[in-house]
């Protein structure tokens, strides 16, 4: 019983002899038996512990629902409909039919071929103001208490 792991069942014979001199090996042994036991119960179970994260990469391939770089099952628009075939499950810019006229995404090609970011537009009006005239005809207007 002199071995560092038995120290404190040592500890608790010696204490209930000292307490009890007459104590008889049938007691003792029942004293150690429930100490075991107890110390048994205390022992928590190891648990294995993880020695690495595992890192989720991005995807290789473009999300097929919108464009994205992200997983399709991750995707806002998964259940979307799209303009241009009216399928569900994808947006116009990503779709793989044949684009319609007048469809929610227009070519960004011109005529020559060659790419553009500019719309055709059918008028626009210019307003121009002229602010230089506005402060004084304003003070025309005004009482004189606040000019």
């Amino acid at each position: 019983m002199k071995a560092p792991a038995l120290e404190s069942i040592r500890s608790l014979v010696l204490n209930a002899l000292i307490t009890k001199p007459k104590e008889d090996l049938a007691a003792l042994e029942t004293l150690v038996d429930n100490a075991l036991m107890t110390q048994r119960d205390q022992k928590l179970p190891e648990q294995i512990s993880v020695a690495f994260v595992k890192k989720i990469s991005a995807p290789k391939t473009p999300c097929p629902c919108c464009g994205g770089n992200h997983w399709k099952k991750d995707c806002k628009w998964i259940n979307a409909t799209c303009y241009n075939c009216n399928k569900v499950g994808h947006i116009a810019k990503v779709c793989k039919s044949e684009k319609k006229a007048g469809s929610a995404t227009p070519s960004n090609t011109r005529g020559d071929g060659t790419s553009s970011n500019a719309r055709n537009v059918g008028s626009v009006n210019v307003y121009s103001l002229d602010f230089s005239n506005l402060a004084r005809r304003r003070r025309l207007f005004m009482p004189n208490s606040y000019v």
